[in-house]
Protein backbone atom coordinates (compact mmCIF):
# COMPACT_ATOMS: atom_id res chain seq x y z
CA UNK A 1 0.00 0.00 0.00
CA UNK A 2 0.77 4.13 -0.89
CA UNK A 3 4.06 2.55 -2.92
CA UNK A 4 3.89 4.64 -6.12
CA UNK A 5 6.72 2.58 -7.46
CA UNK A 6 7.42 -1.75 -7.65
CA UNK A 7 10.60 -3.28 -9.43
CA UNK A 8 10.05 -5.88 -12.58
CA UNK A 9 11.90 -8.22 -9.50
CA UNK A 10 9.84 -7.38 -6.43
CA UNK A 11 6.64 -8.48 -4.69
CA UNK A 12 5.14 -9.02 -1.62
CA UNK A 13 4.52 -12.24 -0.51
CA UNK A 14 1.50 -13.21 2.12
CA UNK A 15 1.94 -16.42 3.80
CA UNK A 16 -0.79 -18.45 6.12
CA UNK A 17 -0.08 -21.60 8.12
CA UNK A 18 -3.10 -23.43 6.38
CA UNK A 19 -4.29 -22.19 3.20
CA UNK A 20 -7.35 -20.32 3.64
CA UNK A 21 -10.13 -17.77 1.60
CA UNK A 22 -9.47 -14.42 1.93
CA UNK A 23 -10.14 -11.60 -0.22
CA UNK A 24 -7.48 -8.41 -1.06
CA UNK A 25 -8.42 -5.59 -2.63
CA UNK A 26 -6.18 -2.17 -3.95
CA UNK A 27 -7.15 0.41 -1.41
CA UNK A 28 -4.33 3.45 -1.00
CA UNK A 29 -2.53 1.05 -3.67
CA UNK A 30 -1.21 3.72 -6.38
CA UNK A 31 -0.47 1.20 -8.72
CA UNK A 32 -1.70 -1.71 -10.86
CA UNK A 33 -0.73 -5.45 -9.30
CA UNK A 34 -0.81 -9.26 -10.29
CA UNK A 35 -1.88 -10.81 -7.64
CA UNK A 36 -0.96 -14.67 -7.59
CA UNK A 37 -2.67 -17.26 -5.48
CA UNK A 38 -0.49 -20.13 -4.90
CA UNK A 39 -1.51 -23.39 -3.19
CA UNK A 40 0.22 -25.04 -0.34
CA UNK A 41 2.63 -26.66 -2.85
CA UNK A 42 3.74 -23.04 -4.48
CA UNK A 43 1.53 -24.24 -7.44
CA UNK A 44 -0.43 -21.42 -8.99
CA UNK A 45 -3.89 -21.47 -8.78
CA UNK A 46 -5.07 -18.13 -10.10
CA UNK A 47 -3.79 -14.90 -11.30
CA UNK A 48 -5.54 -11.84 -11.34
CA UNK A 49 -3.79 -9.63 -13.31
CA UNK A 50 -3.25 -5.88 -13.69
CA UNK A 51 -5.68 -4.93 -10.60
CA UNK A 52 -7.28 -1.11 -10.38
CA UNK A 53 -5.55 0.96 -8.33
CA UNK A 54 -7.18 2.43 -5.52
CA UNK A 55 -10.39 -0.09 -6.23
CA UNK A 56 -12.06 -1.48 -3.44
CA UNK A 57 -13.71 -4.23 -5.44
CA UNK A 58 -12.75 -7.98 -3.15
CA UNK A 59 -10.60 -9.04 -5.33
CA UNK A 60 -10.82 -13.28 -4.85
CA UNK A 61 -9.39 -16.53 -5.70
CA UNK A 62 -12.12 -19.67 -5.94
CA UNK A 63 -10.49 -22.11 -4.41
CA UNK A 64 -8.66 -22.06 -0.67
CA UNK A 65 -4.51 -21.22 -0.74
CA UNK A 66 -1.24 -21.22 0.99
CA UNK A 67 0.22 -17.86 -0.36
CA UNK A 68 -0.28 -14.56 -2.27
CA UNK A 69 2.48 -12.78 -4.40
CA UNK A 70 1.70 -9.59 -5.18
CA UNK A 71 3.65 -8.61 -8.37
CA UNK A 72 3.89 -5.26 -10.61
CA UNK A 73 1.26 -5.05 -12.97
CA UNK A 74 1.71 -7.13 -15.95
CA UNK A 75 4.73 -9.03 -14.85
CA UNK A 76 2.94 -12.17 -14.87
CA UNK A 77 1.88 -11.72 -18.21
CA UNK A 78 5.64 -10.80 -19.34
CA UNK A 79 6.92 -14.03 -17.74
CA UNK A 80 4.01 -16.31 -19.37
CA UNK A 81 3.29 -17.32 -16.17
CA UNK A 82 0.09 -19.46 -15.74
CA UNK A 83 -2.12 -21.64 -12.99
CA UNK A 84 -0.54 -25.25 -12.55
CA UNK A 85 3.06 -23.12 -13.01
CA UNK A 86 5.24 -23.70 -9.74
CA UNK A 87 6.89 -20.36 -7.44
CA UNK A 88 10.17 -21.27 -6.27
CA UNK A 89 10.98 -19.62 -3.10
CA UNK A 90 13.00 -20.58 0.37
CA UNK A 91 12.59 -19.58 3.85
CA UNK A 92 8.31 -20.27 4.38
Amino acid sequence: MNRSFLSDNAGMLFVWDQEVIEEFWMKDTPISLDIVFLDQYKNIISIVPNTTPYSLVPIRCPTPFRYVLEVKGGRMGSLKAKPGNKILFDGV
